[in-house]
């Protein structure tokens, strides 16, 4: 049988309904507007997603009023209404999945067939249920608005249990069979094709298989509406339409088992840790060391303690704190990868295990306890009650609150913002505050939020942040509108204390666009992870094609470009690398930052080689160089080791540079600081040596060494205060708490803002705890 005739005639009896054609002109205009921002612009998870909340809703609509209008017909079955019904709601996919591919013209799509999948899975089938539902409403015996009502509320109800499952689970991914799968926080980039979404497909086959043995079983030709009473002859296809339904039955009773649902039961079994203090529940993995366990609990209680103090409030009830093993873990049972995740109105916050004290803790815990001044279901600042989140404040406060954290990159936001505003990078407040968060590029965004906030808590007091908070107008709450508090803020920080470096690692530090206009962000976040995988392989025939393949999409990845500079270096392609190094140092494509960093893995690569004195001449030159800290202290090491002896070069230079894919482990380079102190008589082998055990929590052996290391000597001012901090932590965790007060002391009284505000909230700490 020919199938085009009948494809032709299902065509024809779409668009003659005007209900038809306005929502064929509607999901037109739908994929045209995604087409204005970048990154729904193409074939890809988050236009599919887009899609799948909307074309079903239309898709089922169009096919109700196919089905009501069948019903003046003189003759008609069930598989041609289903014919009909799903040709309509076809080509209500397909016109904006056709706009999207000529938007591929002028917005690039590195993945062409996975945004394809993407779309197939996600809106294709969605549709395809969604046209079914449609046209079992529209055969209903219901009059026909009530039918194409019923038609529309059903994927409807599908968004809305999704959005519940969001407000009543620790999930923020989601699963649905009208709309596919929602990957979760707009910041976790590294998102694939889940295989979970191939599960629910199959689930959703069996749904539209039952819609359909239901229109073939019970569509009752001569009334042209579906029927209690089944079609003669049809027992074959009633026993498929129960085999159907209780299939996609059973698949959603196992939802959580195949990773499309999740609960704090589910995740607590997976887990299998769970302990109680004072303020914080904590689910943990059940291999996690007692120890720690109580260095968390107690690091929770005492941020909750500090925090309302901060906001002058008092968090009722436990804070509950899931602590995953890994970020793929954390993916798996509730959807965020590479970000942590606070969702106040749960009081539930969703971490990876990190070193101690949890560097991201404290800003999740500010969103808790911001969540007491917050509107709405979610207790959040925003608009519409709360329904609308405003991501400047919600965001800004954590900043804010978390200071010390926040200052962790060396600077304080405060710092931060004045590189921003002297380097003409920061936004104007009006661009940020008024919904445009998140047009901005995230660390621009959370910095100058975060800054201004704090400002206005310092200036006018913690009680008018939380009015805003809670959606106070910035005029009502402070006395005047927003471009004085941009000039006055702007004022205070400019009168900050910035050091010289600051203002080029600032172009480093907030180069990029937001996640909104980002070109190929998941590809991009793919292939950064394969190139980790082969320079940690010490693969560089494929690191540097993995670079250029990054460099292909983006010309201003300058860290891929940096990256490849020293693979051909490596190679011996020294000409090659010289090239690559040249284009980052041209006028305008590289912040200064980022062409030291590619210097100094060509450096590496000249020691490797043997070229020493090319090695110290360029190690030398970087040190007066913009760097970050971690950074220059490395290289005031690496410097050392070229000016010792040949046994000190070679110890250091199998602790720091190392050969291609064999980095040294932690007893290895016990082993190394050990050897090395026959060659120095300083503490830098002490302090080495310290390092590794405080990285593996070893606070009392790491607390003595680091003492040793400061009274023998180190041979730089940076060298000796990071040992004096790291001796002070290791001194608390312990349990010499005394000690570590008087370190936190000696630390305040440095010309350090960054540093001076860590100290605080450590003497903060050790105030509480005693």
């Amino acid at each position: 049988m020919n199938a085009l005739p009948v494809v032709v005639d299902a065509v024809r009896s779409a668009f003659a309904l005007r209900s038809f054609r306005w929502l064929l002109a509607a999901s037109t205009l739908l994929g045209v507007a995604l087409g204005a921002i970048p990154l729904l612009a193409i074939h890809g998870v988050e236009s599919a997603v887009a899609l799948g909340a909307l074309l079903p809703p239309l898709a089922a609509a169009a096919a109700a009023r196919i089905a009501i209008a069948a019903r003046r017909a003189t003759s008609g079955s069930g598989s041609s209404l289903a014919g009909r019904a799903l040709t309509a709601a076809g080509l209500l996919w397909l016109a904006p999945v056709c706009v999207l591919a000529l938007n591929a013209l002028r917005v690039r799509n590195c993945a062409p067939l996975e945004g394809l999948a993407f779309m197939l899975l996600g809106p294709g089938v969605g549709v395809v249920l969604a046209g079914l539902v449609g046209a079992c409403a529209g055969a209903l015996p219901l009059r026909p608005a009530l039918a194409t009502l019923l038609a529309v509320l059903v994927p409807v109800a599908g968004s809305v249990r999704a959005l519940y499952g969001f407000y009543a689970t620790p999930a923020v991914y989601a699963y649905g069979h009208f709309f596919g799968y929602f990957p979760g926080s707009l910041y976790d980039e590294l998102v694939a094709l889940p295989p979970q979404l191939v599960t629910l497909r199959l689930l959703t086959a069996a749904g539209c298989a039952a819609l359909l043995c239901l229109l073939l079983a019970h569509y009752d030709p001569a009334r042209r509406q579906l029927a209690a009473r089944p079609q003669p002859g049809s027992g074959a296809v009633r026993a498929l339409l129960g085999l159907a339904a209780a299939s996609a039955l059973l698949g959603e009773l196992y939802g959580k088992e195949l990773g499309h649902r999740t609960s704090v039961a589910f995740i607590a079994e997976a887990l299998g840790g769970r302990d109680f203090s004072q303020h914080c529940e904590l689910v943990v993995p059940r291999e996690l060391a007692r120890a720690k366990r109580r260095r968390i609990a107690a690091d929770c209680d005492f941020r909750v303690e500090q925090l309302q103090r901060w906001f002058q409030l008092r968090q009722p009830g436990r804070v509950r704190v899931f602590v995953f093993r890994s970020a793929d873990e954390k993916r798996a049972l509730m959807g965020a990868a590479a970000t942590n995740i606070a969702k106040p109105w749960r009081r539930e916050i969703y971490l990876q295990d990190d070193v101690w004290p949890h560097p991201v803790m404290p800003h999740e815990l500010a969103h808790i306890l911001a969540g007491n001044t917050g509107r709405g279901p979610f207790r959040i600042a925003g608009l519409l009650g709360g329904w609308w989140p405003d991501f400047a404040l919600i965001e800004g406060v954590a900043v804010a609150a978390a200071w010390a954290s926040s200052s962790s990159s060396g600077l304080t936001p405060h710092q931060w913002t004045r590189a921003m505003i002297e380097q003409r990078i920061a936004p104007a407040l009006g661009d940020v505050l008024d919904g445009g968060f998140l047009q901005q590029q995230s660390r621009v965004a959370y910095t100058l939020t975060g800054s201004l906030l704090r400002y206005v808590a310092d200036t006018h007091g913690v009680a008018a942040l939380r009015k805003l908070y809670a959606g106070g107008d910035v005029h009502e709450v402070l006395g005047f509108g927003v471009a004085e508090l941009e000039r006055r803020f702007h004022a205070f920080v400019l009168s900050v204390e910035l050091p010289a470096p600051a203002r080029a690692l600032a172009q480093q530090r907030f180069a990029g666009k937001s996640i909104l206009s980002s070109v190929c962000p998941h590809e991009k976040a793919k292939l950064g992870r394969e190139l980790q995988g082969h320079l940690a392989a010490g693969d560089g025939r494929q690191a540097a094609r993995t670079c250029r393949e990054l460099l292909e999409i983006d010309p201003l990845e300058n860290g891929a470009r940096a990256t490849l500079a020293a693979v051909l270096a490596r190679s011996g392609d020294l000409r090659g690398a010289q090239a690559e190094l040249t284009r980052l140092a041209r006028p305008q494509a590289a912040p200064p930052p980022v062409v030291a960093g590619a210097r100094l893995l060509i450096a590496d690569e000249a020691w490797r080689a043997g070229r020493l004195a090319e090695a110290r001449a360029t190690y030398r030159e970087l040190l007066s160089q913009p760097l970050d800290r971690d950074t220059q202290r490395l290289l005031q090491v690496k410097t050392l080791a070229l000016d010792g002896s040949a046994r000190e070069r070679a110890l250091l230079f199998a602790l720091l540079v190392g050969e291609p894919g064999r980095p040294a482990d932690g007893t290895y380079a016990v082993h190394i600081a050990r050897e090395l102190r026959t060659e120095r008589r300083d503490g830098l082998p002490h302090y080495l040596e310290a390092r590794q055990l405080y990285m593996r929590e070893r606070f009392a052996e790491a607390a003595t060494l680091l003492a040793q290391a400061r009274s023998l000597g180190l041979p730089s001012a940076e060298l000796a205060t990071e040992a004096l901090r790291l001796e002070a932590i290791a001194s608390y965790g312990a349990g010499a708490s005394e000690q570590a007060r008087k370190l936190w002391r000696m630390l305040a009284a440095q010309n350090d803002l960054a540093l001076r505000a860590e100290a605080d909230d450590w003497l903060q700490r050790i105030a509480l705890a005693r």
